[in-house]
C-alpha cells in the first residue's frame, strides 16, 4: 500500500510539473517569444520531454537506496505506456520516430534516477 501511495505521489508531482511546463511553453509560443515554425516546435518539445523525463527519474529515485537507474526506468516505462495507450486509442500511428523518442525518454529517465541516487548520497 505504501508503494502505491508513493507511486501516485510521484506521478501527481510529475503531472503538475508537466502541466506547468506546458503552460509556460504555450504562453511563450503564443506571444511569439519562441519562433513558431514546425521544426522549432518539434525540437523544443523533444528537449523539454527529455528534461521532464530526467526530472521524473530524479524525483522517483529520491527514496531509493540503490539501483536508481532501474527505478527511473520503471517510472519512465509507466508514463510511456500511458502515452502509447492514449496514442493507440486516438488512432495516431506509432512509427519508428516515436519509438526512438520513447527510447530516448526512457534513457533520460534512467539518467535522472542515477543522478537522484547520487545527489542523495552526496548530501
Amino acid at each position: 500500500m505504501k508503494l502505491i501511495k508513493h507511486t501516485i505521489k510521484i506521478l501527481v508531482i510529475f503531472s503538475i510539473i508537466v502541466i506547468c511546463t506546458t503552460l509556460i511553453y504555450t504562453l511563450l509560443l503564443y506571444n511569439n517569444i519562441i519562433p513558431n515554425n514546425n521544426s522549432n516546435i518539434n525540437l523544443y518539445s523533444f528537449v523539454i520531454g527529455i528534461v521532464l523525463f530526467m526530472i521524473l527519474g530524479l524525483i522517483s529515485s529520491t527514496n531509493a537506496s540503490k539501483k536508481g537507474w532501474l527505478i527511473g526506468l520503471l517510472y519512465g516505462l509507466l508514463v510511456v505506456s500511458v502515452v502509447v495507450i492514449i496514442k493507440t486509442f486516438s488512432n495516431d500511428p506509432i512509427n519508428l520516430l516515436s519509438i526512438a523518442k520513447y527510447i530516448i525518454y526512457l534513457l533520460s529517465s534512467c539518467l535522472g534516477g542515477i543522478i537522484g541516487i547520487n545527489l542523495k548520497k552526496g548530501l
